[in-house]
């Protein structure tokens, strides 16, 4: 991960190095800017969210999440940022016994319920622009951390790139995806919890019923091991910097910010509604 910003990772969970967490989705933190003028997420609001996610109350998250875009926080930061660093403190929070597998599992699918409510990625206008470079983003099976995955799509998303993403589906439903529909790239993201040798089995089945064969590319907590795992899945490419990874693909598209309207308010669409009171 060396080169490139940090800006945009393409990683699994952060949070199962514990040891005991092999079911919580967790994004890697990216390095940004947590409020204007900022380096770091803003501690205040990082709490509000965590509170809103435990909490009962759903228009709490809602709440937040307007407070946030009227301190001129982007909703960039918000999926980017502050999601994944909430949804961290909660892997740590159970790590350390002092939330409930439901608190932290309710918490984690309230996290991903944002990034699909408010996320302007998310909308059909960004998805089905037929010029976009085409990509698809697999979470092998095998694996449960799929917030990692969603971040990584809306980031891809709001640089205009269409993306397909396959969460936890079958071989046969994946190898279909392959061989019906040229893709620029496909990434396939897997936490540490994925053996190895269960990619190797996916990538050889991609390869035989894709035509052409794209670049293939693994990232995710899965690097993090003293194997060879370039080698031994025989993907073109393994990295968790998601630039770099466009770049080695020939994807050209260009990073951009989040289409906003207002104070950084995203865009109202069918499936991204406007924050009440945050413009």
């Amino acid at each position: 991960m060396s080169d490139g910003p940090k800006s945009a990772v393409f990683r699994g969970d952060a949070a199962s190095a514990c040891g005991r967490i092999d079911t919580l989705p967790v994004a890697e933190v990216p390095a940004g800017r947590g409020r204007s003028g900022q380096d770091m997420p803003d501690e205040g609001f990082l709490r509000r969210l965590e509170m809103a996610v435990l909490g009962t109350d759903r228009d709490a998250q809602r709440a937040v999440l307007s407070a946030m875009m009227r301190a001129g926080i982007s909703w960039a930061e918000v999926s980017d940022t502050y999601i994944p660093a909430v949804a961290r403190r909660l892997g740590e929070a159970w790590c350390e016994d002092t939330l409930g597998f439901a608190e932290v599992t309710i918490g984690s699918a309230r996290l991903q319920g944002m990034l699909r409510e408010f996320g302007p990625e998310w909308s059909e206008e960004v998805r089905s622009d037929p010029l976009a470079p085409n990509v698809l983003l697999i979470m092998p099976r095998q694996d449960n951390h799929t917030l990692g995955a969603m971040v990584v799509a809306g980031q891809m998303r709001r640089a205009r790139i269409s993306v397909r993403l396959s969460l936890g589906e079958h071989d046969e439903v994946v190898m279909d995806h392959v061989a019906t529909k040229r893709f620029d790239a496909v990434l396939i993201s897997a936490s540490g919890s994925v053996r190895l040798e269960t990619v190797r089995d996916l990538v050889k089945k991609i390869r035989m019923a894709a035509r052409p064969v794209p670049p293939l590319v693994l990232g995710g907590t899965i690097l993090d091991t003293d194997r060879d795992a370039k080698t031994i899945t025989d993907v073109d490419h393994a990295t968790c910097d998601l630039q770099k990874v466009m770049s080695l693909c020939g994807i050209r598209t260009p990073f951009r910010a989040t289409v906003t309207s207002g104070k950084g308010v995203p865009r109202r669409s069918a499936t991204s509604p406007r924050l009440e009171g945050a413009g």
